[in-house]
Parts: C-alpha cells; structure tokens; sequence
C-alpha cells in the first residue's frame, strides 16, 4: 500500500476516511495530517472527497451494494474505494465521469489489486443509471421500507436518530431538517465589536457578505476559502469564526457585572461576552488546559481583556471557593448533533443511547453551575444539538430539583426572536427553519 502521505487527493481521501472510520482523526485532523503533500487544488478535491462520502456515506453505500451480487462480506477497505468513486459520479460536478472512473480504479490497483475491474463495473453500472435516472435508487425503490428508513437512505442519517427525529417532528418536517443537514453552510463570522462595525467590515472586506439576520453582529456567504489564519481582517482580530447560534448570547444576558463560563471550552461564548460587556468580570472554567491557553490567545488577537480562568472540572470543585455570579452559564457537553451540516462524520459517532446518557450528566453539570449563580443572576444552560433528551427535559428535571429557579418569563428578546421560542424562557434554532446550527437555550433566573 502506498505512504500514509501522498500527493494523490485521492489517496489522501482515501487514507482519511480509513482514519475517520477508524475514530482515531475527525475529517479535519485527518486532512491536515495526511495532506500535506497537496497543493491547495487538491487539498480541496481531497476535502471535498472526505466530506462529501461522510455527508451522504448511506446512500452511497446503499447504490454501490445494489451493483452487486454479493454484498454480504464486503471489506471496509472496498467499501471506501466505492463510496469514493460513487461519490464524485453523483456529488462532484467538477469532476468528469471518466476521470472519476479512471482515477478510482487506478486508486484501486494500488490498494486492493484484482478488484479493479469489480471497481469498474459497478461505476459503470452507476453512471447508466444515473443517465435514466437521475434520482435513482432510492426515491423509486419498489420496495417495502418504512418511510423512516427510505429517509435514512437517501439523506444518510443513522436509522435511530431519523426515529427519533420523526417522533420529535414527524415525517416532512424530518425531511426538511435532513435535507439542511447535507448543505454545508459556508463559513459565518461574528464582527469584532470592539474593532469594527458590521457594515464597514462588509465595505472594507467582502462586499458579497450578507448579514445575519438574527445577531446584529453576524456575517455569511463569503467565499474566502483556504486557512482562516489567511483571511483579510484575522490577523487584525476584526472577527472570529462563530455560528450565528452561539452569537444570540450576549443578545440574552442583560449586561451582567460578574459572569462564569463553567465549561468554556474554546472560549467564543466567553468572548463574544467579553466583547459586547468589555467591563464585566469573567471567570472560565474547563478541565483541559491546553483549551485555555488557546483562549487567552485568541482574546489577544481579538484586542480584548482575557478572562480569568481556571483548569479544573465543574463537577469536582468546591463551589464555596469561588463564590456566586451575576451570570453562570453552562454551555454543556452534549452529542453535538446540530453541527451535522458542518461535520457530517458526527452522525455515524454517535449511538442511540447518547443522548439520554448525556442528559443525565447535563442535569448534574446544571445543577452544578445553580449553585454558582447569585440569587437574582441568570443561569443560561444551553447545548448545540437537536434532541429533546438534552434540551427541554433536562430543564424539567433540574427545575423540579431546583425550585429556588425559575424560568425568565420576560428578558429582552429581539422581535425576531419570538419564532425561537419554544416554552417559558426556552429558544431553539434549527437548520432547516433559521439557517443556523441546531441549537438550544434555556434561561432561568435565582429567587431573590
């Protein structure tokens, strides 16, 4: 087999996606690590390859599987070779059909030498019926699934998390969401504050950025590609990279005097806070320290005033020891499935039993941060994902724990943000209604 490291995009792609299979690298790991090699053309293709066979891995699995006669003990290595060959016949327009058939049976001469010609049929197979119909197979399946499972198929969700969906939401609502979730949404940026107003930064930068229509300080549909760190105005600390969910925040604090971020993580709630209150007081909690390093780091190029923070476990501290705050929030751990259209590979990590394993540990994270937010503060609980086993039934459970809380009746809300609200002092965003990542607040208050 050829070096981990190559110049060939698709032997990169190839290698990358054995990683992700493999649950050692996430896609970008993966890309970084094993690309190096690539000029930035085909560190794209090989981005586009890996990407692309995450987001639609079960469709494509299900059209390469009805090419053959045996499918019963298809080897992981042969699955990827086809799921990358199918994937640029069906999802990557720029490339021809005769080079992605060429290029994949080259790619398969080099890894698993004499399935080549097995490689070959079926792309061909695929590309004839891609002629006769170009919606081929599963929207005109004969056969007997269930339409939870016909969904699954065709817009690549596990099985489990397409129930559980439907339940939620039923069927076309289902479908819509799916639909958002295999549409890469580009990148979105929140506007230094501090730096620079939202409509020079349009003039100065990317005239074709559009505005958020939500946050005041939000930006999409560029078209920078390549690093971050290349981009104009990052160097300058002109924005950050943040969905225009995590940026509704400071929206909802109230302009708070102390506040604790009790799992920061990266740190971009704690810092869109930092930039829109410049004098509050913030305290920044996570267990991993290297997190907080690149924090501060990120709060410098920013141009603001670091947080203060503190490398330890929510769970585990005394919280006698650091008093009470005006504003606690928990941005808490959860199984991330609102971030799907930005990181497809999420969806086949996750199992069935994750979110309502997760929830249990919410609820003691939750219960945690309670006894940090001063009597009359807010506690802000809030989590990147869709299901109800994280959001709205860990507030049930914690307010019946806590009933010195109270969910926040009247906060100063946007009149945009009425269509969030999902219950008393709840905000959701969805990908298929607000053009955002799945997201989840709930806002509560201390009894004076």
């Amino acid at each position: 087999m050829s070096p981990i490291v190559s110049d060939n995009p698709r032997l990169v792609a190839f290698n990358a996606l054995k990683k992700i299979s493999e649950g050692s690298l996430t896609p970008e790991e993966a890309l970084e690590k094993l690309g190096s090699l690539l000029s930035s053309k085909d560190k794209a293709l090989a981005a586009a390859l890996v990407y692309e066979c995450e987001r639609h891995r079960s469709r494509l699995d299900f059209i390469f599987e009805s090419k053959l006669r045996d499918k019963s003990n298809i080897k992981s290595i042969l699955k990827i070779i086809l799921r990358l060959g199918v994937c640029q016949l069906l999802f990557l327009d720029k490339v021809p059909d005769y080079a992605a058939v060429s290029q994949t049976v080259d790619l398969t001469k080099n890894i698993i030498p004499g399935l080549d010609k097995l490689v070959n049929a079926v792309l061909m197979a695929v590309i004839r019926d891609k002629a006769q119909a170009p919606c081929w197979p599963v929207e005109t399946d004969q056969s007997k699934r269930e339409p939870v499972e016909r969904l699954a198929i065709f817009y690549s969700h596990p099985l489990w998390m397409v129930k559980n969906l439907a339940a939620q939401l039923g069927l076309r609502e289902t479908r819509a969401l799916l639909a958002a979730n295999n549409v890469h949404p580009g990148p979105s940026l929140r506007v230094n504050p501090l730096k620079i107003d939202r409509s020079d930064f349009i003039k100065c930068f990317s005239p074709s950025a559009e505005p958020t229509l939500l946050s005041p300080w939000g930006l999409k549909g560029l078209k920078w590609e390549g690093r971050v760190e290349n981009w104009p105005g990052y160097k300058q600390g002109l924005f950050a990279i943040q969905d225009e969910a995590s940026q509704l925040l400071p929206l909802i604090c109230a302009n708070p005097e102390t506040i604790i971020d009790c799992c920061a993580g990266l740190g971009g709630k704690a810092l869109a806070l930092a930039g829109v209150f410049p004098q509050s007081s913030i305290l920044c909690l996570d267990k991993h320290s290297w997190r907080l390093q690149s924090l501060v780091k990120e709060a410098q190029r920013l141009g603001l005033k670091a947080p203060k923070t503190m490398a330890v476990d929510l769970l585990t501290i005394n919280s006698s020891d650091l008093g009470q705050f005006s504003l606690a929030l928990l941005d808490a751990p959860c199984s991330g499935l609102g971030v799907i259209r930005r990181r497809p590979d999420l969806k086949w990590r996750k199992n069935p039993g994750d979110p309502a394993r997760l929830g249990k540990m919410q609820l003691r994270m939750l219960l945690k941060a309670a006894e940090l937010t001063a009597p009359g503060g807010r506690l802000i609980y809030s989590v990147c994902t869709i299901t109800s086993e994280e959001g709205p039934e860990v507030i049930k459970r914690f307010l019946a724990h806590r009933q010195d809380f109270r969910p926040l009746k009247n906060f100063e809300m946007e009149s945009s943000f009425l269509s969030l609200c999902v219950g008393t002092g709840q905000l959701r965003l969805w990908p298929h209604k607000h053009d955002t990542d799945g997201f989840f607040y709930a806002l509560m208050e201390r009894k004076l």
